[in-house]
């Protein structure tokens, strides 16, 4: 169970990342 917790913060962590990444390429596309 202790490694089911790890891996459910690990998708959030990338789920974080992959939106601020998303954000990051839509604002270089507007400019």
């Amino acid at each position: 169970d202790g490694k089911r917790i790890g891996d459910r913060e690990y998708a959030e962590v990338l789920i974080a990342i992959t939106e601020y990444h998303r954000a990051l390429l839509s604002r270089l596309m507007a400019d």
